[in-house]
C-alpha cells in the first residue's frame, strides 16, 4: 500500500524555514505556538487558529488566496484545517503533528463539521509528515496515548464488518475482504504489542504508533474509500455523544469509550481490549470526558438519527440497541477499575 512520506527524527520543525514556499500560512493553536513557535523561526508569514466548521474554513480559504504553502502544526484539528485549506487553495501542505492524538496527518480527507455532523471532505497529500520525537514527547502524554485508540478501534470495526457480512447487511461495494482485514490486524497487533512502550513514549513506542497511524490514515482511500476495516460502532458512539452534548473531546478518549461499549455489546473480548487501553493509559470514564451517563444514554437514544444523518454503515450500533439493564451494566463495568464484563442478556 502506498503511504505518505513520513520523516521521524529530531530537529525537524526548524528545517521547515528552508523548505516551504512563501508566503506561508501556519495553522496552529495559540498553546502550540507558545512552545513550538520558536522552532519555526521566520517560517510563518501568517498564523491562524484551527477551525473545523466548514463555513469558517471556506471563509479562511477566501482570505488566504495567494498563499504559497500551508503548514499544519499541532493535533488533529490543526492538521485537518491545514489539509482542507491546501485542498481549496491548491497549494502544498507540510504537516508537523505535535502530538499523535489521531491519524489525521496520514488521511486524505478532513473531518469537517456541518451543523454538528462530521463529514470527510477533500483530497490532500502532504509534501511530507514530520514527526519530531522531542516535540511529540513535549506534548501532554494523554494526547499521544489517545492516538492509539485510532488503531485499537480496528478490534471492534473488524468484528462489525464480519458481522454485517454474516447478517447479509454489508454494503455491496464493501464486501468482507479477509486480506484487507488481516492488514488491519497487523497494525492493531503492533500497537497492542507496544502498549507499554507507547505508555512510556519511548522512541520505539512512538515509532510503532506512527507506523500504525500511517497505515490507518491512508487505508480509507487506498482501499477504495472502504472504511469498514478501520472504523465502526466505536466511532459512531463518539459521534453520537458529540452530537447530543455539543462538546469537543480528546478524540482517543471518546473513541476508547466507544471501543469499550462496542466490544461489550459485541461480546468481543472486552476485558482484553480494556486491559490494553489501561496499559497505554487512556482515561475513558464519563467524568474524564466531562459528560455523564445520562449523556451516554441520550447518545444511544439519538444513535439512529446520527447514523442516518451521517450516512453511516451497519454495525452493532444498529443491530443492538442496549436496554436499560445493559446500560446500567456498562456503566458499572466501565466506571469500576478492574471489573469484568458480564452481559446480562447473554
Amino acid at each position: 500500500m502506498e503511504q505518505y512520506p513520513t520523516i521521524v527524527g529530531r530537529g525537524l520543525i526548524a528545517e521547515l524555514a528552508n523548505i516551504v514556499p512563501r508566503p506561508c500560512t501556519v495553522v496552529a493553536a495559540s498553546d502550540v505556538m507558545s512552545f513550538a513557535g520558536a522552532l519555526l523561526g521566520d517560517t510563518a508569514d501568517r498564523v491562524i487558529e484551527p477551525d473545523l466548521e466548514r463555513k469558517r474554513l471556506d471563509e479562511l480559504a477566501h482570505e488566504l488566496r495567494g498563499a504559497g504553502s500551508i503548514v499544519g502544526l499541532g493535533g488533529g484539528k490543526a492538521i485537518d484545517t491545514a489539509k482542507y485549506l491546501s485542498w481549496c487553495l491548491q497549494v502544498p501542505v507540510f504537516l508537523a503533528p505535535t502530538a499523535l492524538s489521531v491519524n489525521a496527518a496520514w488521511g486524505h480527507r478532513s473531518a469537517v463539521r456541518t451543523d454538528g455532523i462530521v463529514a470527510y471532505r477533500g483530497w490532500t497529500i502532504p509534501e511530507a509528515v514530520f514527526v519530531d520525537l522531542d516535540v511529540i514527547r513535549f506534548a501532554p502524554a494523554l494526547l499521544n496515548w489517545s492516538g492509539s485508540a485510532d488503531v485499537l478501534c480496528y478490534h471492534t470495526a473488524l468484528w462489525d464488518w464480519k458481522y454485517a457480512s454474516d447478517q447479509g447487511r454489508v454494503e455491496a461495494k464493501w464486501p468482507y475482504d479477509e486480506r484487507l482485514a488481516e492488514e488491519s490486524r497487523v497494525a492493531l497487533n503492533r500497537v497492542i504489542d507496544a502498549a507499554a512502550e507507547i505508555h512510556r513514549l519511548s522512541d520505539s513506542g512512538i515509532e510503532a504508533l506512527v507506523k500504525s497511524l500511517k497505515y490507518g490514515g491512508g487505508a480509507f482511500a487506498y482501499a477504495g474509500w472502504n472504511p469498514r476495516h478501520i472504523e465502526g460502532a466505536d466511532h459512531f458512539i463518539f459521534y453520537a455523544l458529540e452530537y447530543v452534548t455539543g462538546k469537543s473531546f480528546v478524540h482517543g478518549q471518546a473513541v476508547s469509550l466507544g471501543i469499550l461499549i462496542a466490544s461489550a455489546l459485541q461480546n468481543n473480548e472486552p476485558d482484553q481490549i480494556r486491559g490494553v487501553i489501561d496499559t497505554i493509559g487512556i482515561p475513558y470514564s464519563a467524568a474524564s470526558l466531562g459528560v455523564t451517563w445520562d449523556d451516554v444514554r441520550e447518545a444511544f437514544a439519538q444513535m439512529e438519527l446520527v447514523i442516518k444523518k451521517a450516512g453511516l454503515w451497519y454495525t452493532i450500533a444498529s443491530a443492538r440497541r442496549p436496554s436499560t439493564r445493559v446500560v446500567e451494566e456498562l456503566e458499572a463495568w466501565i466506571e469500576t477499575p478492574g471489573a469484568r464484563w458480564s452481559d446480562p442478556e447473554n
